[in-house]
Formats: C-alpha cells, structure tokens, sequence
C-alpha cells in the first residue's frame, strides 16, 4: 500500500455518492428515483475501487482494479440515460430487449480491457508512472478502447439531448431539466478532459468524483425544484 491523499478524496467521494443514493430512499415517488440511485450506487462503487488503485503500486494489482471499474462506470452511464427517459416520461422506450442491447458492448469491452495485455485494441504500452502524489497507469488507447470511450459520450450526449429537447415540451418543468442537464453534463466533461489528458493530475480520472455535483443537483431538483 501507497499513501497518498488522493484515497480520501476517492473513498469521501464513495461515502458522499453513497450517501446521496441512500438519501433518495425518502423520495420513492420521485420521477426516476431508481436509476438515480442505481447510477449513484454504481459511481460510489467507481470511486472506492478507485481509491484502491490509487493507494498502490503493484502494478499487476492497480491494472486489475482499473479493469474492474469498467463495470460500474458502464452501468452508471447507462443509468444516466434511464434518468433521463423516466424523468421525461419516456421510460417506455427501454423495453428490457433494448436494455439487452446496450448491456451487450460493455460486455465485450470489459473482456477487451481484462485481455489488453495480450492485444493492442483496448489500452496497450502499459506505464507506471508517478504524477504529483499519486501512481497512475498512463497507456497508448487502441481501436476498441476509441469505440468504448464513443459508446460512454453516446450514452451521456442521449441523456442530454433527451433532457434539453424536453425542455420545450415541459415549459413548466424548464428550470428542472435544465438543472439535470447540467448535471449529465458534468461528468460527461470531466471524463472527455481525462481520456485526452487535459486534466490538472495526469492520467488521474475525476470523473467517479464530479458524480456528487450531478448528485446534489438531481436532489435539489426533486426537493425545491418540483
């Protein structure tokens, strides 16, 4: 194990995504409430297995980790769209054949970034390197790994864009899904600037964190904004 300071922010940002995830439990009647929290559990899940990463060096033990939060990054992207949909009403579109569909590529990807030291189509050219206080896993991204970072932008852009066009058919609810959208778009942001290494740590992902800023937003939204 490795200290650094950057596990506490991880495993706060767990507790906090958590935490806001547990606090919803009250607002049942909530337009999408479930996946909210489905979305919020999962960045929780992200966060904490981050911070595992982050408090080692052992290479071979940080790249398991970082493999394994493929899963609940996916499943909170995916969660963000049913956000969404619910909120808008439009719930009925993912029937669970199509709920099928989208689960199918995180599969694939998930084999892709578990095999990736036997291929070059997934991150390749593996680095352990230390930027500031922390070791990261810097790497050359293949052409599944492109195709996985597209399908996470799609995801996150469709609830977006689900959220704004709505925003004409529900003039009274304007101000909501405006505020949700904001929220999408956060994490949306961080983890684009992570991927293309703009963010101020290198090779450092926020993303897990910048969830308890779209957290605090849906709340607001579902305790002053109704």
């Amino acid at each position: 194990m490795t200290y650094t300071p950057y596990v506490w922010l991880l495993w706060i940002t767990a507790i906090m995504n958590g935490g806001l995830a547990y606090y919803t439990q009250r607002y049942n009647d909530a337009p999408s409430a479930k996946p909210f929290r489905f979305m919020m559990w999962n960045a929780a899940i992200w966060a904490f297995l981050y911070g595992v990463s982050a408090s080692t060096d052992i290479f071979s033990f940080k790249l398991f980790i970082i493999n394994l939060i493929y899963i609940p990054a996916q499943l909170a992207a995916l969660a963000a769209l049913a956000l969404a949909l619910e909120y808008t009403w439009q719930g009925g579109w993912l029937t669970r054949q199509r709920l099928i569909l989208l689960l199918i590529p995180p599969v694939f990807f998930v084999i892709f970034a578990f095999t990736s030291q036997s291929h070059q189509l997934w991150r390749y050219d593996y680095q352990l390197v230390w930027s500031g206080a922390v070791s990261v896993i810097v790497a050359s991204k293949g052409l599944v790994y492109w195709a996985y970072i597209a399908y996470m932008l799609g995801l996150a852009l469709s609830a977006f864009a689900i959220l704004v066009i709505s925003i004409r058919q529900r003039i009274h609810l304007a101000r909501n899904n405006l505020v949700l959208s904001i929220g999408v778009l956060i994490p949306t942001i961080v983890g684009a600037l992570y991927v293309f290494g703009l963010t101020p740590v290198r090779g450092f992902d926020w993303t897990s964190s910048s969830f308890v800023v779209m957290g605090l937003l849906y709340i607001w939204v579902v305790t002053r904004g109704r």
